[in-house]
């Protein structure tokens, strides 16, 4: 089996302990560990060169985004890539015309027409699903992603979607 590494030099973070513990039964030789939402990743300043954030953006308030975002690019090496998946317009619009998922969203996000004229004045919508804190379900466009990398000192270096029904949008980011 190709590898890009070995398994020694692959860290998982999360904040809920189930899935950690699903993580470290799945891939057993791989370190995982549990975080606390917007805190410090236990990792060392410029440590990693490839961060990877999957279905993690997509449920994070804008406060907690950010600190996220930070945190994230903390840990990139002045070389390294930051791979992250977020939701935008065309899977808010998806959501709202999905009829199992319409009244979901209304509850998270408001009507359609007020989800979408807040993601157009503020480049960012988000809804509390009241799970945890700080999580619901974010929207974001490249406007506010880019701004947001630019005052951390990072940049948006490109995009990537398949096309395959359930992808996400995957952004790549780099430090400027």
């Amino acid at each position: 089996m190709a590898t890009l590494s070995d398994d020694g030099n692959i860290y998982g973070v999360d904040v809920d302990s189930r899935l950690i513990a699903s993580a470290t039964e799945c891939a057993s030789t791989i370190q995982f560990d549990e975080v606390e939402s917007m805190g410090t990743l236990p990792f060392a300043n410029d440590a990693l060169d490839l961060a990877f954030a999957n279905s993690v953006f997509s449920h994070l308030s804008e406060v907690s985004a950010i600190a996220t975002l930070g945190e994230l690019i903390r840990v990139l090496s002045p070389d390294g890539l930051l791979i992250v998946s977020v939701l935008e317009q065309g899977e808010m619009q998806k959501f709202y015309s999905n009829v199992k998922q319409k009244e979901w969203i209304e509850k998270v996000l408001g009507g359609q027409c007020e989800a979408e004229q807040s993601l157009l004045q503020n480049n960012f919508v988000w809804g509390d699903t009241k799970r945890w804190d700080n999580y619901g379900i974010a929207i974001m466009n490249d406007s506010w992603l880019s701004d947001t990398l630019s005052s951390l000192g990072a940049e948006l270096v490109g995009a990537y979607r398949t096309n395959e029904a359930g992808s996400q949008n995957y952004k790549v980011i780099k430090i400027k």
